[in-house]
């Protein structure tokens, strides 16, 4: 039952699941905007693409995990689905007036976190010390092992319908611009834009209009010099587990999302060294056989059963750490 408190205005508030739910279904509601980390509004999403409501998306772990019923769904109703997210908004900003035969390569960028110019040791202090972003405790550990790269890599397939092997990272430690792409012919374009999550939050909810705002322009000759740098890959297996999930795809993105979620909440509690988590996570992917084809109800019940096996996993490293 949706709990509601009467404002003096007569605005009702809504409460919990029910409430998120009674909002979606509302027939004066038009637009839904989805921030939430984790999967629990999965039921909220895809009642508000069956109601055709104009959706703003910025919950990854969603994206990842059931991205293709999602879609389906998105592409059954004709429902419109804007993504929030700064990398994937810049490429949906890109993309929308080319074509995707000239199109070679897309390239999404990185900050490299707050370890990549660190020596640091990476304790829990250290790693929610990001360098530019101020984000959840989550996304954060999520951005020190770069899996929070490896999601947006997930996040153009299912978006954009990219393959896996036209999508590349790279470090950018200055975080301006925010995603390129390279045509057949050599040429790049890229979108900049200032580290400020407002730019991409605006873009969503006003798309396709573009409305001024309150963000203080670029001044290019004002801007620090601006690096890119590859990804070394054995520094950042998170990655790697990304784009095998990916490539394999059918019920590995879903294991992927369980395994990182449990493995981050543990080593927030402290209970587990940083090192960890991509041991944790590819653990988990190693055990599965892939369901290439899953129902929906079957990726419910796999994500429940990876979370318990990366548990295991992770109470493992507990005891040899204590």
């Amino acid at each position: 039952m949706v709990r509601q408190k009467k404002l003096p205005s007569g605005i009702a508030i809504g409460y919990g699941l029910d409430g998120i739910m009674e909002i979606c279904a509302h027939p004066e509601v038009d637009m839904v905007f989805f921030l939430a980390q984790g999967t629990e509004l999965l039921a909220p999403l895809l009642l508000a693409i069956e109601r055709k409501k104009k959706i703003c998306l910025a919950s990854k772990e969603m994206v990842v995990a059931f991205g293709k019923f999602i879609f389906q769904q998105a592409r059954k109703y004709g429902t419109e689905i804007i993504p929030a997210d700064s990398e994937i908004c810049a490429l949906h900003s890109m993309l929308a007036n080319h074509k995707r035969e000239a199109i070679k390569r897309v390239i999404i960028t990185s900050s490299g976190g707050p370890l990549f110019r660190s020596k640091r040791k990476p304790t829990i202090k250290n790693v929610l010390g990001h360098p530019v972003w101020r984000m959840g405790k989550k996304i954060t550990v999520d951005s020190a092992t770069l899996m929070n790269k490896g999601f947006e890599v997930i996040e153009a397939v299912r978006f954009f319908s990219l393959p896996p092997e036209k999508i590349e990272v790279l470090i950018h430690p200055q975080v301006i611009i925010h995603s390129l792409i390279e045509f057949i012919d050599g040429t790049l374009i890229s979108q900049m834009a200032p580290p400020d999550m407002r730019v991409f939050l605006q873009y969503a909810l006003t798309y396709p209009k573009k409305e001024s705002g309150n963000i203080l322009p670029l001044r290019l000759e004002t801007l620090p010099p601006l690096e890119l740098f590859p990804v070394p890959k054995k520094r950042f297996p998170c990655l790697s587990f990304a784009y095998e999930a990916i490539k394999r795809d059918g019920s590995l993105p879903t294991v992927l999302v369980a395994a990182d979620e449990v493995a981050v909440d543990y080593f927030l509690r402290g209970e587990i060294d940083f090192s960890k988590i991509p041991k944790i996570i590819g653990k988990t992917l190693s055990h599965y056989r892939n369901t290439k084809d899953p129902t929906l109800a079957q990726l419910k019940a796999i994500e429940r059963q990876a979370k318990e096996l990366a548990k295991g996993y992770a109470e493992e490293g507990c005891q040899k750490r204590r």
